[in-house]
């Protein structure tokens, strides 16, 4: 299948998934697209941390210490921030 086509059926604005050598024309579209843009293009560590992505979950309080305090600040401007609703 042709990426743009599968993009178009889709139709979302945010991806979030671990790079894959049998996924590589989706990477590269999207890197050609996005680049890494944390709100619509986010690269992950494992399937899990895209599915929390993915769902909405803020970052960990004990490893993103940074961010989880940005976070508990105000979790509406950080989740606009990433574009998560």
């Amino acid at each position: 299948m042709i990426v743009e086509n599968l993009m178009k059926i889709i139709g979302a604005d945010f991806y979030t998934g671990v790079p894959d050598s049998q996924l590589k024309a989706l990477c590269n579209y999207l890197m050609a697209t996005y680049g890494i843009d944390p709100k619509h293009h986010i690269i992950a560590a494992n399937e899990g941390n895209c599915t929390a992505l993915a769902a909405g979950y803020r970052p960990c309080g004990n490893c993103l210490r940074e961010k989880y305090k940005e976070y508990m600040e105000d979790p509406e401007k950080y989740r606009a921030k990433f574009g998560i609703e």
